[in-house]
């Protein structure tokens, strides 16, 4: 074989079991909206396995698509033998890029992601050249991308953090709060309501004294010293603090926290801090239902419609399905419906759908199609990165719902001032 990594050996021997039987085809959001064989899980085994033999070298058509692969792992969950093909195809994206390098948009993501509070920057610059008009000016499928982006909330999560009262008051529990760059950034009312939801309970919240990065999308790109640099920071904040639980309304980041355990599994000074910090880690929505028993408010919604999307993170990389909708299923005054679908991926998957627009709009529009089929008020995700990809999608596409973490709906029913439907 022309490719010695272990990693990317094992998983290729893993495809061995590929009978090409076709369940991929079936559930797979890219496939389904290009019909093209090397868009679903058996096409990409099947052009993994000519790289790794070296019958296939740095193509521009393995290349592409090898990335458009989503990694919302619904292949795997229909697929008998369970094939990882989510992780060779990321396997093989390392392998071509510690060859030729980061295309220059890969080390733009990067960098904002290195300083998360610089991305607050961008997106006010961003609203400030549409305002002036002057986005016009950008090649069309710049322009496309910039779209995503809603206009950003007059101060970022951690400005508002900075105003409140700040008082050592002793919980019953202390618990850390990991916001995540789009929270802070473009969704602080998440935190707020995160906050809000967890002090009803007496609960002391700590939260770090600026924006950390969780070191996902570095680890994701191979970039491992960085993505354990993130590691080091956020670990050594929150376990300083003596903290019963680390709380996250990222799934994406939640993930990542977890994956630490693994990260430095092989690290004899941070193995044992890794698996401590890990075995902390909790989504917000798991939280307050598996650990702290859900508990609602008394305020009731004014008969709003709610539905649910299933953000791929939390629901196939975390396992967390059934907790969002009892918490949905439990607000006062509130209809919840199931969409169809609701499982299948906005495609949003991270940077995706800035770096794969074409694909992820068509994807976004039939998500929004499946939405709007139960006319909601409110399509609820526990990911900040849907929720800008269903927002998009009710803009461009007259979905005229509004989009909102569960969390949010949550502080609603203690609070009648959040309530906004």
């Amino acid at each position: 074989m022309l490719h010695t990594n272990k990693r990317l050996i094992d998983l290729y021997f893993q495809s061995d079991s590929c009978v090409r039987c076709g369940r991929c085809t079936t559930v797979c959001p890219t496939y389904r909206v290009t019909r093209r064989e090397p868009m679903i899980a058996r096409g990409r085994i099947w052009l993994a396995r000519q790289f790794v033999e070296g019958r296939m070298g740095l193509s521009s058509t393995l290349k592409l698509y090898n990335d458009s692969c989503l990694g919302c792992q619904a292949c795997r969950a229909v697929c008998p033998p369970k094939i990882k093909v989510d992780e060779l195809a990321a396997e093989v994206k390392q392998t071509i890029q510690g060859r030729l390098g980061h295309t220059l948009e890969d080390k733009m993501i990067l960098k904002a992601c290195s300083h998360p509070q610089s991305f607050r920057y961008l997106v006010g610059t961003l609203d400030m050249s549409r305002r002036m008009g002057t986005t016009r000016l950008l090649p069309k499928k710049l322009r496309q991308k910039f779209r995503i982006f809603p206009q950003p909330p007059p101060s970022t999560f951690m400005d508002w953090l900075k105003l409140q009262k700040t008082r050592d008051t002793a919980g019953r529990l202390k618990i850390g709060y990991f916001p995540g760059c789009l929270t802070n950034s473009i969704f602080p009312g998440i935190g707020m309501a995160v906050l809000e939801v967890l002090k009803r309970q007496g609960i002391q919240v700590v939260a770090p004294p600026a924006v950390l990065c969780c070191g996902q999308p570095h680890r994701a790109a191979g970039e491992l010293t960085e993505s354990r640099r993130f590691a080091v920071a956020t670990m050594n904040f929150f376990l300083g603090q003596g903290v019963d639980f680390v709380v996250t309304s990222c799934p994406a980041c939640g993930y990542s926290l977890r994956e630490y355990a693994t990260d430095f599994r092989d690290d004899p000074i941070w193995r044992e801090r890794a698996e401590r910090f890990a075995d902390k880690c909790r989504d917000i929505i798991e939280y307050l239902v598996d650990d702290a028993g859900l508990s609602v408010g008394p305020e009731a919604l004014p008969g709003i419609t709610v539905t649910y999307h299933d953000s791929c993170h939390l629901n196939r990389h975390l396992g967390i399905t059934a907790q969002p909708r009892a918490l949905l299923v439990a607000l006062p005054g509130a209809r919840y419906a199931e969409m169809p679908r609701a499982d299948w991926c906005c495609g949003a998957a991270g940077s995706y759908s800035f770096k794969h627009p074409d694909i992820a709009l068509k994807i976004l529009a039939q998500k929004t199609e499946d939405a709007m089929s139960i006319r909601p008020h409110v399509v609820a995700a526990g990911c900040p990165s849907c929720l800008m990809q269903l927002g998009y999608g009710s803009r461009i596409f007259d979905g005229n719902f509004d989009v909102r973490h569960p969390v949010e709906l949550l502080a609603a029913t203690f609070d009648h001032t959040w309530n906004r439907w």
